[in-house]
Order: C-alpha cells, then structure tokens, then sequence
C-alpha cells in the first residue's frame, strides 16, 4: 500500500464572502479604493469640415477600476467614489467607430481625491475642467520646443496664482539639455507655496520635478473617497 501524500491547495476565492455581515462586506468594498494612474490620451482623428477644430478620440487607455465591474453591492460602493470624466475631449462620431454605440462618447472612471492623472504631452488645458477637482497630476514638457517653453511657463503660472485650487501633488517629466537652476530648487523659488525635489533621468537629457503643496489647511478636505 502507497503512502498517503498530503497537498495543499491555494484558492484565491473566498466562497464564504456573500455570508459575511453587510456591514463588513462594504468595509471590505472600500478598503479596495486605493490611488491609480489614469492616463488621459486624446488622438486627433480629423479635422472638421469647414472649420478650423479637430475631431478628438478619447483613447481608451485605463480600464474602469474592479470595484465597479464585480458585482452590483461592489458597484454601488464605486459609484460613490468614482466618477465619469474627460468624455468632452470625445467629439468623434465618425461611423468608423466601434458597433452598437458609435455615437456614444468614451469617459474615464476618476476618483479625484485619489487618482494620479497622467496626461503626458497633452496640453494643461486638457484638464482645465476639472481644475478645482484635480488633486495629483503628471505631465510632460519639451522645453526644447516653443511649445513644451509655453506649456512649461503656463504650469507655473497657473500653480503660482492657485487656479488649480485643490492640487496637491504635481509630478513634471522636463525634456531638456538646459540645466534646471540651483536658485530654483529652494521651497518656494520655483512656486511660491511648493516644496520641490529635482531627480535627473539617467540618460541625461531631462529631469523630473516633484511637486508637493505645502499644507496650509485653508483647502484641505476630508473627501478622500468621494468622487
């Protein structure tokens, strides 16, 4: 007679979970709102006839957070955290768009409060909506360009003058050769109001600045899970 062998099994379900007490089955929903990077991307499609606007593509680049897809009680949980966002730079409705919904716009599921959003290359005015929402944003600028200049200059200006009221943490990705000033890198000397952290890309050709606001209490909120 063979000897017994003992195994054990590794499951990744917890099939007692719809037992569970409501109110620890919600706690349980809530503790998975957690901070993510949403990419905002926007493709130009083509231009409009007779007029000088493009047709925008929202592209499709951050899928909606598990909590909203798993099952209703996890999505009544979402809902109140998360939000539908940047469906205004979706302006195609070509019908060379995806079956059934061609018309219908494409959005981002956002939780402000929590949410990195990353528009890369995109202009700040890609999110200047959402300007008294927006806590955490990354970017980037080529200062080797007029343009990437002008978008670089306008950042500060915005964050020096508080339009981007609740924005509290700001991560700017800066191609460059430039040498990024000493005399900038103080508290305060870049903006007036943020502390800042200068960290060089290994190939030498930019740097990263991290943002951070420095607290002052009069617009901080309790909201961190509220959409």
């Amino acid at each position: 007679m063979s000897p017994t062998s003992s195994t054990t099994t590794t499951t990744t379900t917890f099939h007692l979970f719809p037992l569970l007490p409501l109110e620890l089955r919600l706690q349980i929903w809530e503790f998975t709102i957690t901070p993510r990077t949403v990419l905002l991307r926007v493709g130009t499609r083509h231009w409009r006839p007779f007029t000088t606007q493009a047709a925008y593509s929202l592209l499709p680049t951050t899928p909606a957070p598990a909590l909203l897809r798993t099952c209703h009680e996890s999505r009544e949980v979402g809902l109140k955290a998360y939000t539908q966002a940047f469906s205004e730079w979706d302006t195609d409705r070509s019908p060379g768009r995806c079956s059934p919904a061609a018309a219908a716009a494409r959005y981002l599921w956002v939780n402000f409060a929590l949410d990195m959003i990353d528009i890369g290359g995109l202009g700040i005015q890609f999110v200047a909506m959402y300007k008294r929402q927006i806590r955490r944003l990354k970017l980037e600028c080529d200062r080797a360009n007029t343009v990437g200049r002008y978008e670089f200059g306008l950042l500060r200006d915005q964050l020096q003058t508080r339009e981007y009221e609740r924005l509290r943490e700001v991560e700017i990705g800066v191609r460059d050769d430039a040498w990024f000033p000493e005399s900038w890198r103080r508290d305060g000397a870049f903006v007036e109001g943020w502390r800042l952290e200068v960290r060089n890309w290994e190939d030498g050709r930019g740097y990263t600045l991290l943002m951070e606001r420095m607290m002052g209490g009069d617009n901080d909120d309790n909201d961190a899970n509220c959409g």
